[in-house]
């Protein structure tokens, strides 16, 4: 072999071991991405006692720390009264690949010991920052308190900001995938809390917990639940003048005894326990008293103002809980009457359902505030529409009925541009301006007058107006009547010289007539002799000189004299007179 042939193999050999590192280190590369998109190895079974910052808090970063803290309290070392304790990064217990087939028999796994029990309770403030705990597998149905946690108690015990996922928990009685049992102490608190694993149980079993002895507050389940008797989404049992809220659940749940209580959001909720502003979506199915909200609710229990999707349960019997749609939950509908707990951002892709504001930023928590626009219209008719902040809200003008003489509108300029607050927008009716034609008259004059201003022939009266009418009759004449017809030959009718403008053009015009003798107010015509009144003036011709005396009812001379051809009798209060010419004796009225 020559020089050249070694060489050829040297690089080659060369290529060789370069290929296999960079094989090595990509594989080693991959695997450390896995290890950090959670933060952490996976748990190894042991335990390992966390640090603390410098106010004495414990720092949680891996999950044999996590563990140590379960030691401590199982073994009753240390209940961590006073004490806080905080997720540092997410835990892995076990690796969750296939977790959703593990069941009572999946072999391989690290089993999880809840942190605390009815007698040796958990006592401190967890705090998992956002963090996730993965992967617990608990399996065994003859425990009790069974969860992340055990059970909790003690004056402001609480765990608060963490979710629990791709897990499989089972137990026997006191079932939760955050907490099996929370003491009815002031103070306990489970917050801002998630599960998304699967839990199962025989009695009191929840997705977040199994037994609510004070607050669960701004919750959430999308996990499957399953037990036989107080069953719910949230809390198999709210007990004891407690309270859930501001949660929701999308998990399956299923109860399987007879008697027993399943619901979406709580199982059984009993000894004025409260239950409020919550919704369920997930399908809620059982043997025994079966509910969308609350299986049963008894002991002064109550629920208030918690909507359900209508086709989650054939069954919701409890007061308090409303059914909706699927489209009144996509709409922000929901959200809106959920109101301070929660938003949802609508639209081209936005949420389907409301969510926990609880868990947004401020920023989010402002874009995804859910806001009504109320049209209303007609006799209490009303359609809303909901947007976010920005939102453009439009509403056709066709909803509103149509009004004889009107065109109808919203009263305010839309598209309406939502800007942090609700709106009601209403219909309005603007009365339709109509022609008018004055014809003249014969034998006076008329003016017409509506608003205050007169009118001309061709102007517009607004439909509904009230029109005023004037008559000025010429000497000798008098007001007969008033025609007011509509273009199509309709009689409009005029009262004490009104009328009211109708839904189209009209003509008026007035027709005046000679004053006739059966009239005492007007002409007396006997041989030559006239006499009539006109706006409070008596005029009396003669065709002869005759002595005129002009007397009132009262008695009171007001004239007497002789007189030939026309005059007038001025300043004559209202009333009857008796006018005597020569020997002749008539009475008139002046007006």
């Amino acid at each position: 072999m020559n020089a050249m042939d070694n060489r050829t193999d040297v690089r080659k050999l060369g290529q060789g071991i370069v290929g296999m590192l960079r094989l090595f280190w990509g594989i080693t590369l991959l695997l450390l991405l896995a290890g950090q998109a959670w933060g952490q190895a996976v748990w190894d079974g042991t335990t390992s006692e966390p640090g603390k910052d410098g106010n004495g808090s414990y720092l949680i970063t891996t999950a044999e720390e996590l563990a140590w803290v379960a030691e401590q309290v199982n073994s009753g070392k240390d209940n961590f009264s006073g004490k806080t304790i905080r997720l540092e990064s997410d835990i892995v217990l076990n690796m969750t690949e296939g977790w959703v087939n593990w069941d009572e028999n999946t072999t391989g796994l690290n089993t999880w010991m809840p942190i605390g029990s009815f007698d040796l309770p958990f006592k401190g403030f967890f705090d998992g920052q956002r963090h996730v705990v993965k992967g617990i597998y608990i399996s065994d149905d003859s425990k009790k308190e069974i969860g992340l946690f055990g059970a909790i108690s003690g004056d402001g015990a609480a765990v608060w900001n963490v979710g629990v996922v791709e897990s499989f928990i089972s137990g026997g009685e006191r079932v939760g995938g955050i907490v099996g049992y929370v003491f009815p102490f002031t103070g306990n608190s489970i917050s801002g809390c998630y599960n998304s694993g699967k839990v199962m149980g025989n009695n009191e079993v929840g997705g977040i917990v199994g037994v609510n002895g004070y607050v669960v507050g701004n919750c959430y389940n999308e996990g499957e639940v399953i037990g036989n008797h107080k069953v719910g989404g949230i809390a198999g049992f709210n007990n004891g003048n407690k309270s859930v809220f501001n949660c929701y659940n999308t998990g399956k749940v299923t109860g399987g005894e007879p008697l027993g209580a399943v619901g979406g959001i709580v199982g059984e909720n009993a000894n004025d326990a409260v239950i409020s502003n919550c919704y369920n979506i997930g399908q809620i199915t059982g043997d025994g008293n079966v509910g969308a909200i609350a299986g049963i609710v008894v002991s002064g229990g109550s629920v208030h103002d918690c909507y359900y999707l209508d086709s989650s349960c054939g069954e919701a019997p409890v007061a308090g809980t409303f059914p909706k749609s699927l489209d009144a939950f996509k709409s922000g509908e929901v959200a809106d009457k959920l109101y301070m707990g929660f938003g949802q951002a609508l639209g081209e892709g936005g949420d389907p359902y409301p969510v926990l504001l609880f868990f947004l930023n401020t920023e989010e928590k402002a874009s995804k505030k859910v806001y009504c626009v109320i049209f209303s219209y007609g006799e209490n008719q009303s359609i809303v529409k909901y947007g976010n902040n920005g939102a453009k809200i439009d509403m056709e003008v066709s909803v509103i009925p149509d009004k004889e003489g009107y065109t109808k509108g919203w009263d305010t300029q839309l598209p309406y541009t939502i800007d942090m607050t609700g709106m009601e927008i209403k219909a309005e009716y603007t009365p339709i301006p109509y022609k008018i034609e004055i014809l003249p008259a014969t034998g006076g004059t008329f003016e017409v007058v509506t608003n205050g201003q007169a009118v001309a022939d061709g102007d517009e009266i607004a439909f509904g107006s009230e029109v005023s009418l004037t008559a000025e009759p010429m000497v000798g004449n008098k007001l007969k009547a008033w025609i007011v017809t509509t273009f199509d030959g309709k009689e409009v009718t005029v009262t004490d010289d009104l009328f009211t403008m109708p839904a189209g053009g009209v003509t008026v015009t007035a027709e005046f007539v000679k004053i006739s003798d059966e009239d005492p107010t007007g002409i007396e015509s006997v041989e030559g002799l006239e006499m009539y009144a006109h706006n409070g003036v008596l005029f009396v011709r003669t065709p002869s000189r005759e002595c005129v005396t002009v007397i009132a009812l009262t008695g009171r001379l007001v004239w007497s004299g002789m007189q030939i051809g026309m005059r007038e009798y001025a300043g004559l209060a209202s009333g009857a007179y008796l006018v005597r010419v020569g020997e002749r004796v008539f009475k008139v009225w002046i007006r």
